[in-house]
């Protein structure tokens, strides 16, 4: 017995491809009319509706912005000045912080009390205490690193 061998045909109802190409007499090459027409719109529209707004903006900011922030910052000083005025009538004149010829003068002067021309120990110690308790009625309690549990009485 001859054994025959049978080859199926293929299938008649094939798949289509989801895209047909069309056929080279329908395609046009080129931009159709209303791409063109659409395109030339947008450009029209951003040149005459955009160009304008920013020669807007920029008159507002040129006429408005700036001369408002200048204003307000004159303002501003001016109130300033105003309070440091009132606040000078209140407390009186504004000290000046001592320069080093008024400290070198002080120390001149709190050393020359103490110096008698003695070379004698207990004076040099007479005078450091002398100092110190200078020291602490004149700057009594006005730093964070004194506190009066410190003074040795």
């Amino acid at each position: 017995m001859t054994r025959q061998v049978l080859m199926r045909s293929p299938h008649v109802t094939r798949r289509q491809p989801l895209w047909l190409p069309e056929e080279p007499k329908t395609t046009r090459k080129g931009k159709k009319y209303g791409e063109v027409i659409g395109g030339t719109a947008a450009e029209c529209t951003a040149v005459f509706c955009c160009c304008p707004l920013s020669v807007v903006d920029l008159l507002v900011l040129g006429l408005y912005k700036v001369p408002r922030g200048l204003c307000k910052k004159a303002w501003r000083k001016r109130k300033r000045q105003r309070l440091m005025r009132k606040t000078q009538i209140w407390l009186g004149p504004a000290k000046g912080t001592p320069t080093r010829a008024d400290f070198e003068a002080e120390m001149e002067r709190i050393v020359g009390k103490g110096a008698g021309g003695d070379d004698d120990k207990d004076d040099e110690c007479t005078a450091a205490v002398d100092l110190e308790k200078e020291m602490w009625d004149r700057f009594y309690g006005t730093g964070f690193w004194r506190s009066p549990s410190q003074r040795e009485t």
